[in-house]
C-alpha cells in the first residue's frame, strides 16, 4: 500500500537523519512527497494538535516528539516519492501552470529530480493531461484538481 500522508509527512520531518526541519522551505521539500501546501498545513496543524511535533521557541523550526523521532528517520529513507504525484502536487501549488523558462529553477527549488519530472511531464503532455500554451509556452496541467 501507498504511504498515508502522516507517513509521507514524516518522512519529510526525518529527512537528513535530524528529526527538525526549518519551517521556511518545509512545503517546497514536502512536493517531493506529493504533499501540497495545504496537506502541510493541515498534517503541521494535527500533529501539532496530538504534541507530535512542536514549533522551535524563536518559530523558526519544527521537531517531531522524541517517542515518533525513529520512525521519522525510517521513513525518510524508505518512503520512496512517486514522481508524477509530486509534479502534480508541485503544479497544483503553481496554479497548474508554469512558464518553461521558469521550470527548471522551480523543479530545483522544489527538490524534485529533473530527468524523472521530463519523463513525467512527457507522458502528461503525451496523454492529454498537460499542455503547451502560447508564445512562452507555458505548461498547463488540465486536471479537475486544477480546474
Amino acid at each position: 500500500p501507498a504511504p498515508s500522508r502522516r507517513d509521507r509527512f514524516l518522512a519529510v520531518m526525518g529527512q537528513g537523519g535530524s528529526c527538525v526541519q526549518r519551517v521556511d522551505g518545509l512545503r517546497a521539500r514536502a512536493v517531493r512527497y506529493a504533499l501540497t501546501s495545504r496537506d502541510v498545513d493541515l498534517m503541521r496543524a494535527e500533529m501539532m494538535r496530538h504534541d507530535e511535533i512542536s514549533l522551535s521557541t524563536d518559530g523558526t523550526s519544527l521537531e517531531v516528539a522524541p517517542a515518533l523521532c525513529d520512525q521519522a528517520k525510517s521513513l525518510a529513507e524508505t518512503v520512496v516519492p512517486d514522481a508524477r504525484a509530486a509534479f502534480v502536487a508541485f503544479m497544483a501549488a503553481n496554479d497548474c501552470r508554469i512558464g518553461t523558462r521558469d521550470l527548471p529553477g522551480a523543479i530545483a527549488d522544489a527538490g524534485l529530480e529533473p530527468a524523472a519530472t521530463d519523463v513525467v511531464i512527457e507522458a502528461l503532455v503525451s496523454d492529454g493531461d498537460a499542455i503547451y500554451y502560447g508564445f512562452e509556452q507555458t505548461l498547463i496541467l488540465q486536471w479537475e484538481r486544477c480546474a
